[in-house]
């Protein structure tokens, strides 16, 4: 089932001096999920949202059908899902999941995720092998990656330089010509699981990273803010579970200050300091915006504009909850995506 709102190919995008006010959007929602047959059960679980343009918006996602993941693309009026498997015509010869989504223009995008393998000899029953698609205006290709389990986040500051996020302090790198792979921190003990938030680019050649420990036999978990630079990492902030920078997820605005959301609101971080910009009472899953005074947020329940002063929760006349959630805007649209476990919802602004 492919969800598609309605549209007008003779509109365009308002001048920048007509953008209309993000309280004043007018709301559709599509919906997302694919199945061979009526009759036979399908999945697609959002894994992450993102876009060029009003017309060029992405989402992967985890699809138990076609492989493991699944690519869908919004033209401007319809999503419609990227064949990437070599069975459906694609580049992709094995079942893979689709993790992270980044790019510089229309004629380059890149898609992250994993391979999912049959272990010859287990435990375990299956081994991950990290992979990337690359999108060159005219089709999509795999490139060659450096050896790595998976890649979770991506950070793209400019045309040339890449950062990417993997699993056991894996810490990928793109600098226009090569793709290189770095273990940032070894776990001490092979029962913590490590992953990386790629926030930005950083001063002397760095990349502005948060780690995430997570012990899986106690349950503990540990986090921290770091710049990582010449294989050397400096340690901005450390802290248990309770991550008092939100750390869930992050955005770095065109003026270059960094925005990060989790448990109890939105802050903004500068240098190794970090100041509360929104308290809330839920968790804000989600952030993305244009300029520091256009900003979008998702938390539990609501959707909420921040316009470099003032909050405002919109009304999207729909209510539902967003506790899978990611969210991409233009300076005349906004995109949220969720997931209810069984199939994902695009919620459309505009």
């Amino acid at each position: 089932m492919i969800g598609c709102s309605n549209s007008d190919d003779s509109v365009t995008s308002p001048p920048q001096q007509q953008i209309k006010n993000p309280r004043d959007y007018s709301w559709t929602i599509d919906t997302l999920y694919f199945t061979p047959a009526p009759q036979a059960p399908g999945q697609t679980i959002l894994q992450d949202l993102w876009g060029i343009n009003d017309t060029i918006v992405y989402v992967g996602c985890h699809d138990a059908w076609g492989g493991n993941g699944a690519l869908w693309k919004f033209n401007g009026k319809c999503w419609e899902r990227v064949k990437l498997g070599v069975w459906e015509g694609g580049p992709l010869t094995e079942a893979y999941d689709i993790r992270a989504i980044t790019g510089s223009s229309p004629t380059d995008i890149y898609a992250f995720g994993s391979y999912e393998l049959s272990n010859d000899n287990p435990p375990p029953n299956y081994l991950f092998k990290v992979f990337a698609v690359h999108f060159n205006g005219t089709a999509w290709h795999e490139i060659s990656l450096p050896q790595g389990q998976y890649i979770f986040d991506v950070n793209h500051d400019s045309p040339t330089i890449i950062y990417g996020g993997g699993s056991y302090g894996q810490l990928f790198k793109f600098d226009g010509v090569r793709w290189t792979v770095d273990t940032v921190q070894t776990p001490a003990s092979s029962d913590i699981w490590m992953t990386i938030k790629v926030i930005g680019a950083a001063a002397d050649s760095g990349v502005f990273i948060q780690i995430r420990q997570h012990n899986q036999k106690t349950g503990a978990q540990s986090n921290e803010l770091a710049i990582y630079a010449k294989k050397r990492m400096t340690r901005l902030a450390y802290t248990g579970e309770d991550i008092p920078w939100g750390g869930d997820a992050f955005w770095k605005s065109k003026e270059g200050n960094i925005y990060s959301c989790g448990w109890n609101g939105v802050f903004r971080i500068s240098g190794t300091k970090w100041s509360q910009i929104k308290v809330t009472y839920s968790y804000v899953r989600s952030i993305w915006g244009t300029n520091d005074k256009h900003i979008f947020v998702c938390e539990d329940n609501d959707i909420s504009f921040f316009d470099g002063s003032t909050w405002s929760i919109l009304n999207t006349g729909i209510s539902t909850k967003y506790y899978i959630s990611k969210l991409w805007c233009s300076a005349n649209e906004v995109f949220v995506a969720f997931s209810d476990g069984q199939r994902t919802y695009i919620l459309h602004g505009k």
